[in-house]
């Protein structure tokens, strides 16, 4: 792959000019939850039956234990690709003590507050910060084997309004669906990647809340976005949540045609 070509206009402008309107992705965001309760608690099934997403509390970080986070662990799996090596790492790290994780996620939690509370820091900037931090750049992972992805997953779900959930079918819905950004289509994983994911992820929340009050039920969180993402690139609808680019003939009007 080729490296990434630079937009020729900014990367918020771009995505002002191409994205659908906001009832379209509140329309898709409702599919999508719907979508995501069939896959993530399915009814429950005869025992032994493993506990769905819904056992988890996400509004108290300090309860967070290590059996949490395989639940999140294999929940991602089922949104991203299949990586059961690095779910079986995650159950058999002995040094992800309950005390360790609940105390991790906290503070992570902390930092992505703390990084939304600057109001001079640039969406790009605050991007490569929350990339840093789901990638435990300065600090120790979750468990072995939870990368990047596992990690924006715990977070995103604890804080939605601070960090997006970053996976490949996300990435994808980006890189594919808007030909415009100029991405590779292939997700990497890494901290680049990762960085320049969560800044389209922070203008399109910008974006499509623009018109919408602070305290608005109706606000898309970066998670809902993420789930828009996931579900459009899921069902191959990536290309609803782009406006159709003017075909050149349609550009250029009536003066392409006399000139034949």
């Amino acid at each position: 792959m080729g490296k990434r070509k630079v937009p020729t206009q900014s990367m918020h402008s771009l995505l002002a000019a191409r994205i659908q309107e906001r009832p379209v992705w509140l329309a898709l965001l409702k599919e999508a939850g719907a979508c995501l309760t069939t896959l993530l608690d399915p009814p429950p099934s005869p025992p032994p039956s493993s506990p769905g997403l819904s056992s988890v509390n996400f509004t108290n970080a300090h309860l967070f234990t290590r059996d949490h986070l395989v639940i999140c662990a294999a929940a991602k799996e089922v949104r991203n690709k299949s990586r059961p090596k690095n779910l079986k790492m995650i159950k058999s790290d002995a040094s992800a003590t309950d005390d360790v994780l609940s105390s991790l996620v906290e503070s992570l939690i902390e930092q992505a507050r703390a990084i939304h509370q600057d109001t001079h820091t640039s969406n790009s900037k605050k991007a490569q910060l929350l990339m840093a931090l789901s990638k435990n750049a300065q600090g120790t992972k979750m468990a072995k084997g939870a990368g990047p992805c596992t990690s924006s997953f715990v977070l995103s779900h604890f804080v939605p309004d601070l960090v997006p959930f970053y996976c490949q079918k996300q990435w994808e819905a980006l890189s594919v669906g808007c030909k415009q950004l100029n991405l590779q289509t292939e997700c990497k994983f890494n901290e680049a990647q990762g960085a320049m994911f969560y800044e389209i992820v922070l203008d399109l929340a910008e974006l499509l809340n623009e018109d919408v009050g602070a305290d608005d039920q109706e606000k898309l969180s970066l998670l809902d976005i993420s789930n828009v993402l996931w579900f459009t690139r899921l069902k191959q609808r990536h290309s609803e949540i782009w406006k159709q680019e003017p075909k050149e003939e349609d550009e250029e009007g009536p003066a392409k045609k006399k000139a034949k």
